[in-house]
């Protein structure tokens, strides 16, 4: 029987080879070039086979090589392979510059520098909360107050998230994709727009929608899922100023009063109306919003608080708590999504928004009407002041209004003229100024 051929002595041993050939499964030849023994001492040994670098690697670099490197960027002069630690040996680097230790030392002072940074923007957090908790007048109540508290002690209250909990949306995967109008909304526009009104596009507003730990402190039984309070008065303003449809349900100055309320007043907006504000307001303070290849934009933050008033509005057709806010937050999440082209949500929330008002007696006189009143907790309690009865009639009217518009297209009205008593609403600079005619004076 002939003798078996006897391989390469310098054939390298199980898991010896680099590990870039490790990877792609090969058996590597050769050795490496490097080792320790100059810096033992002793000569290189003639049983190592000293090649610069294995085949693979040499033809990886030769294709990234032939390849022109972008601006700022050298290809490396030659192929670089990591090896594992082999017993006796110590590997040593080719010189100070070796790219790969380079590349470790940079990461080891990036995680140094990142760890300081966090301190650093830890500290500036609280400062910074402390100088807007001054500025804005959000300071805890003194402790001579009756109803005051320790900054560090829980609320007496229910805060605002107990008061109005928070829906969570549903958890099946199964979802309707509805469809929405190509706007191809530049974002160079729409930054002109927040110039010439002289704003600042807020920062916080477009990955993180959740309050800091810190802000729990300051600024007690504030809704989690809201923005903070600086940001969400920069968005009330915004809203008011720029909305030509949704702030006409609205009245400004008593609004504005009640978002200067804790949160845990029972005057405090509802969230469902401030979650509304948001989603309309952020298209004039354009975030993260990205025009698809389908030409759809895309705005993370607007979606945030557009499903959360979803979800407010799902919770009171169940509960028919606080119903007649979650209307108007209703309707203001309409005019968001008409200005979107989402015709199908549009179209849905049209009919929702006057078949709710009928059972309210919207519809009526006065906006309010005794018939039918038998029914338990299915309707609205009488105006108790001029203000209110005149928000009940904008609102309606603001239902009708967008209920011929949605029908224009030769679809069928959710009500019809014969059934609409109420009177018209008063001009708008009247109503903000509370200027009232005598007729609506006399009851």
């Amino acid at each position: 029987m002939p003798p078996k051929a006897s391989g390469s002595t310098n054939a390298l041993k199980r898991n010896q080879a680099c590990k870039q050939c490790r990877k792609r499964k090969l058996v590597r030849a050769a050795y490496l070039r490097h080792v320790a023994f100059a810096h033992l001492g002793r000569p290189r040994s003639r049983n190592v086979m000293l090649s610069a670098h294995c085949s693979t690697c040499v033809r990886t670099w030769t294709s990234q090589c032939a390849v022109p490197p972008p601006v700022g960027f050298a290809h490396p002069t030659e192929p670089a392979c990591s090896y594992d630690p082999v017993d006796g040996l110590v590997l040593v680097p080719d010189n100070v510059d070796n790219n790969v230790d380079r590349i470790r030392l940079l990461e080891s002072q990036i995680t140094e520098l990142k760890h300081k940074l966090d301190e650093a923007q830890m500290q500036a957090v609280q400062q910074h909360h402390r100088r807007q908790n001054h500025d804005h007048g959000f300071s805890p109540p003194a402790h001579g107050n009756g109803h005051g508290m320790s900054s560090m002690s829980p609320p007496e209250r229910p805060p605002s998230s107990e008061m109005y909990p928070s829906p969570s949306p549903p958890q099946n995967n199964s979802t309707i994709v509805l469809p929405r109008a190509s706007l191809n909304m530049a974002s160079e526009s729409m930054d002109q727009s927040m110039d010439y009104m002289g704003y600042d596009q807020p920062q916080h507003m477009g990955h993180n929608f959740k309050l800091d730990p810190f802000m729990d402190l300051l600024f007690m039984g504030w809704n989690p899922d809201l923005p903070d309070p600086a940001i969400l008065m920069r968005l009330v303003d915004i809203f008011f100023r720029c909305d030509p449809c949704g702030p006409r349900i609205l009245h400004r100055p008593s609004f504005m009063v009640a978002i200067q309320l804790p949160p845990t007043h029972p005057d405090f907006p509802h969230p469902a109306l401030l979650h509304a504000i948001c989603a309309s307001a952020s298209r004039w303070t354009l975030q993260e919003a990205t025009v698809g290849p389908d030409g759809i934009r895309r705005d993370r933050f607007s979606e945030f608080h557009a499903q959360k008033t979803r979800s407010y509005i799902d919770q009171t057709m169940a509960s028919g708590a606080q119903i007649f806010p979650v209307l108007q937050a209703c309707i203001i999440l309409s005019w968001y999504l008409y200005a979107e082209g989402r015709w199908v949500e549009v179209w849905i929330y049209a009919g929702f928004q006057t078949r709710v008002s009928v059972p309210l007696r919207l519809n009526y006189p006065g906006a309010y009407s005794k018939t039918g009143m038998a029914s338990p907790a299915g309707y609205l309690a009488p105006p108790s002041t001029l203000r209110e009865q005149e928000l009940r009639r904008r609102t309606w009217w603001m239902s009708v209004v967008f209920d011929r518009i949605v029908s224009s297209g030769g679809w069928l009205h959710s009500i019809d003229e014969r059934d609409i008593g109420t009177e018209l609403p008063l001009r708008h600079i009247d109503f903000e100024n509370e200027v009232c005619p005598l007729f609506l004076a006399v009851e």
